[in-house]
């Protein structure tokens, strides 16, 4: 919002009254009467046509929640905050701007209309546009003010006249939100942006005592990363999570990893340490079957996401130097669970089933945590289960990323949904992009990114037989037309991959075999309500 902008509603604010123009200037019109509401509304007779920007906003009491509205602007999604005092509809530059930053941008008209505050200080317009809106298969050609700065994008009365919104899914879409901003303002330790603590217990590494111990030399770090990874560095150390040390006999080099924010991730190559040294846990991570066997029944779902999972753990004294790290900048010890030991997801597992045993219909795999019911009720209730018990236990999760009552969500590289599971598409259109494999790795890599849907691909064993044979001991690398006629067929099975419902054993069991010269394969199908049968696994 610019400075001129800021001005007028704070002076409207101050006089409490009406901007209005008349005769080409605005003026501010006082409230008469007993009681006066102090409100700022800009408004012209005339817009070419009428224009008016921002609502009403009566102080002194509660402002209400904006309602918003998505509306297709030349094809462009945009999020429009309707304003029913408002006689014409209105971007911002920045806006403007950002909607059209890779070009197509419509052309910018000159407008007569003028704008000044009280004070006569002008707020500026870039000019108009002609546009043309969808709203859910309504179309509309329409203009647009456009304000310059920042503002917020508003739905005013001209739109309304052309448009009708679908009020019922506004007020489904504010109840969501309120309710949604109740959750967080209940549990606002939850979501504190710091590391969590789980009080009270600590985690051993079980390193066989007899074991050598393993020290490596730091690896150099490319300087176009040496910032990001002492900056890093220099935040687990204030956040506690490692500190400095003199002397260890234990030291890992570290791996940076970049992540897809731009930051550093820093990782302790401990399979040339510890990994070598200690003893597994075997806890056993969940079956992904399961777990989404455990969310059938459920109408919309909650994404919760930790924040730096792990590191909520603490370690106790004697595991902290197995897990030492050596960098250019010296050596560092964990104060806490690190990802990169072997234990650690089984360990952290563990934790975490433990946590949230009992609580129905709520779905964890390491640090995702994915919680639903069959009705809203039941979902919201094992929902305030699940964060009373994070907050018990001094968890944080990273709001930002946590994704409340969706009607989908991606869960384990699938989309699921009240309708069952499907492929992500990012995921399948990667296997539809993958180039032809030059030897026995990239094709074993296809294979692998293949067979994790293979559930929803029928008849795949055999439609792969020629790939496989790739792989016979003895097998000579030729790349011939049966393996790319299967290569093929196999990225086009994705194109229309099946929807598997969720397992429900109120429901009749269907169990369909076959067999061939190069697999066997069967299907288990729900027999319906309607008599028809759909496929579970």
């Amino acid at each position: 919002m610019t400075v001129a902008l800021k001005t007028l509603f704070a002076i409207i604010a101050r006089k409490g009254g009406i901007l209005q123009k008349s005769a080409g200037v605005l003026k501010i019109n006082r409230q008469k009467g007993g009681e006066k509401h102090n409100t700022h509304h800009l408004q012209s007779e005339d817009f070419e046509e009428q224009c008016s920007f921002n609502m009403f906003n009566i102080r002194g009491q509660p402002r209400a929640q904006p309602i918003y509205a998505t509306i297709k602007v030349n094809g462009k999604e945009l999020n429009m905050e309707v304003d029913t005092g408002a006689s014409a509809s209105v971007i911002s530059q920045t806006t403007f701007n950002r909607l059209w930053s890779s070009g197509g941008a419509p052309a910018m008209e000159e407008t007569s209309i003028r704008l000044r505050t009280y004070t006569g200080e002008c707020i500026p317009l870039a000019g108009t546009i002609k546009v043309d809106i969808v709203y859910q298969e309504q179309q509309a050609a329409v203009t647009l003010l456009v304000v310059e700065g920042e503002g917020p994008s508003l739905l005013g009365r001209d739109l309304l006249q052309k448009i009708n919104l679908n009020w019922g899914q506004i007020w489904g879409e504010i109840k969501h939100t309120t309710v949604v901003q109740d959750i967080i303002g209940k549990y606002a330790d939850v979501f504190k942006e710091e590391l969590g603590t789980l009080p009270g217990t600590t985690v051993k590494l079980c390193v066989d005592p007899k074991a050598q111990p393993r020290f490596f030399k730091p690896r150099t770090v490319p300087y176009a990363m040496k910032a990001k990874v002492e900056a890093e560095l220099e935040r687990l150390q204030r956040a506690g999570v490692i500190e400095p040390v003199e002397f260890s006999d234990w030291a890992a080099p570290i791996v940076p990893v970049v992540k897809e924010d731009g930051e550093v991730r820093i990782c302790g190559d401990y399979k040339m340490t510890i990994n070598q040294a200690s003893q597994l846990d075997t806890y056993p991570l969940p079956r992904v079957e399961d777990l989404f066997a455990t969310l059938a029944g459920g109408k919309t779902f909650t994404k919760l996401d930790m924040n730096h999972a792990y590191q909520q753990l603490l370690l106790d004294e004697d595991s902290k130097q197995y897990v030492t790290i050596n960098t250019h900048k010296g050596l560092f010890k964990y104060n806490r669970l690190v990802f990169g030991v072997a234990s650690s997801p089984a360990i952290f597992q563990r934790t975490m089933d433990n946590l949230f045993h009992n609580i129905p219909q709520v779905a964890v795999y390491l640090d995702d945590i994915l919680v639903t019911g069959k009705t809203e009720e039941e979902h919201l209730q094992n929902l305030d289960l699940v964060l009373d018990r994070m907050s018990e236990a001094g968890l944080r999760l990273k709001c930002s990323k946590c994704v409340f009552q969706a009607p989908s969500v991606t869960y384990l590289g699938h989309r699921i949904s009240a309708q069952g599971l499907s492929p992500v598409e990012d995921k399948v259109r990667a296997i539809k992009e993958a180039p032809t494999p030059k030897d026995i790795a990239e094709l074993r890599s296809f294979l692998g990114l293949v067979n994790y849907y293979g559930k929803f691909l029928p008849d795949l064993s055999t439609v792969l037989a020629p790939l496989y044979q790739l792989l016979h001991k003895g097998c000579v690398w030729r790349w011939q037309q049966d393996q790319d006629n299967a290569f093929q067929h196999v990225k086009g099975l994705l194109h229309s991959t099946r929807l598997l419902v969720h397992f429900d054993p109120d429901k009749e069991d269907i169990l369909s075999c076959d067999a061939s010269q190069y697999g066997l394969g069967a299907v288990l199908s729900h027999r319906m309500e309607d008599g028809s049968e759909k496929p579970i696994s």
